[in-house]
């Protein structure tokens, strides 16, 4: 299946003249993307050069092993906060008896978030997070000044949050990165 997404992949890349990337989801082993880049040769992809190639971050073991996905070759980084949440936490997000405990801003999670802005950072590495739970206003700020360079919500919240990224930024910009103690 996933050479059948590549193939059609390759097309889209010659009739769009570039500009596209592969995100590997839920990804947990670093052979994963090593399997994954050598699937792209197969089909005829050139990892890096004709496509970009990142990683998406859920759960806890990849931010710890997050070195080595570096060293094996990434171009972005993108982070599906819920589901980071949900892993950390080990509670369904979508559970009724167990809502009030899924936390976005709960420590282990910020943590996890630093962690991950600083490798990216210290290796020039795109970083995006997506998902409602990175527009709360508990988390909002913490991911400006960790230096994330782009958020991903859905367009209803579009507008709002892109006002109140750009504030957050002013109030960076002013007094500097922010460094967390965690």
């Amino acid at each position: 299946m996933l050479k059948l997404e590549l193939r059609a992949m390759k097309r889209a890349l010659h009739k769009a003249g570039g500009n596209l990337g592969i995100k590997l989801p839920f990804i947990r082993f670093v052979d994963e993307l090593v399997k994954a880049k050598q699937i792209m040769r197969e089909v005829g992809l050139k990892p890096h050069e004709d496509v970009q190639v990142g990683i998406s971050v859920e759960n806890p073991a990849v931010v710890f092993t997050l070195g080595d996905f570096i060293n094996e070759g990434i171009d972005f980084i993108s982070i599906g906060l819920s589901d980071l949440v949900m892993c950390t936490l080990a509670v369904d997000r979508e559970s009724q008896k167990v809502a009030d405990l899924f936390r976005p801003d709960h420590p282990a999670v910020l943590h996890l978030l630093g962690e991950i802005a600083g490798a990216a950072r210290r290796n020039g590495i795109f970083t995006c997070v997506a998902g409602e739970s990175a527009r709360s206003p508990e988390v909002l700020p913490f991911l400006i000044k960790s230096g994330f360079d782009a958020i991903g919500v859905s367009l209803s919240f579009f507008a709002e949050t892109k006002r109140e990224v750009a504030r957050l930024e002013h109030e960076v910009q002013e007094g500097g990165r922010y460094t967390a103690e965690l």
